[in-house]
């Protein structure tokens, strides 16, 4: 399989070739609970991150929940 070079938190990673962005999130170990992801600057709501395909160049910011006060 080819792979794509892609930006997750400000680090260059490799991924699997058209992948989407949960297969992108599990091969990194990143668990999808309580996160939300920015794609290219753009928030993609949780219920599309089966069908977006992450391309080559894009940007992947990742957000954790953090509790306390």
């Amino acid at each position: 399989m080819n792979e794509v070079v892609v930006t997750i938190n400000d680090k260059l990673t490799n991924i699997g070739m058209e992948s989407s962005l949960i297969e992108v999130l599990d091969e990194q170990g990143i668990p999808s609970e309580g996160c939300a992801i920015a794609l290219n600057n753009k928030v993609i709501p949780k219920s599309k991150w089966n069908t977006i395909q992450i391309q080559k160049g894009d940007t992947l910011s990742v957000f954790r929940a953090i509790a306390g006060g």
